[in-house]
């Protein structure tokens, strides 16, 4: 068997590895989970937490799920193209990619055409949505964007207050819209970013 993941069947090997601590030699190579094919995946696919890096070797993985692809991510991801829909009902941060991104983390040509919405009629809960990350976590540091691009939706349902919705890749001091959501509210999101530091929050 060659490493890499070629399947949502490999995905599904893989994450079961992952989460019980197995060997994770059949999916990585040179220490990153390697993506070999275009992969469909669901919500039982989505990962609460990465740490290994993930190389997308130019290939798509469309998503459907209730929240982010991964819950915190804290290692480095490259090369990968994201598609699909994110229906989030929850409170907190979501984002196409991850809900927190680490800081010293490098997200580095990933492309998100992932069309987002957030919660349902009638709910009054604080949301922070970004193109690929929901929020930062961590007291000091950057995550870095290099060469990445966000095209899609972001759709607020009714929310009394929607905080930090972002018309760039992740939610931050510098860069977030603090708005009165009023129903079926929906924006755009196209954004073409080169290179992008931001700080923890």
């Amino acid at each position: 068997m060659s490493r890499g993941i070629a399947s949502a069947s490999d995905w599904a090997e893989f994450k079961d590895a992952y989460e019980t601590l197995g060997s994770l030699d059949n999916w990585t190579w040179n220490g990153e989970i390697l993506l070999k094919a275009d992969i469909t995946l669901e919500e039982c696919h989505s990962l609460s937490a990465l740490d290994i890096p993930l190389n997308g070797n130019g290939h798509t993985i469309t998503y459907t799920g209730p929240t982010s692809f991964i819950g915190t991510l804290s290692a480095d991801v490259h090369d990968l193209t994201l598609a699909g829909s994110i229906d989030f009902a929850g409170n907190g941060p979501v984002g196409a990619l991850a809900s927190i991104v680490s800081t010293g983390v490098t997200i580095s040509n990933v492309n998100s055409s992932v069309d987002i919405t957030a919660g349902a009629l009638g709910q009054t809960h604080t949301l922070m949505i970004g193109g690929l990350a929901g929020t930062i976590s961590g007291n000091s540091g950057t995550v870095s964007f290099d060469n990445c691009a966000v095209t899609g939706t972001l759709s607020s349902l009714n929310y009394a207050q929607l905080r930090s919705l972002c018309l760039t890749l992740v939610p931050s001091m510098e860069a977030s819209l603090m708005r009165r959501a009023p129903a079926h509210s929906v924006f755009p999101m196209v954004i073409a970013l080169i290179r992008n530091s931001l700080p923890a929050v």
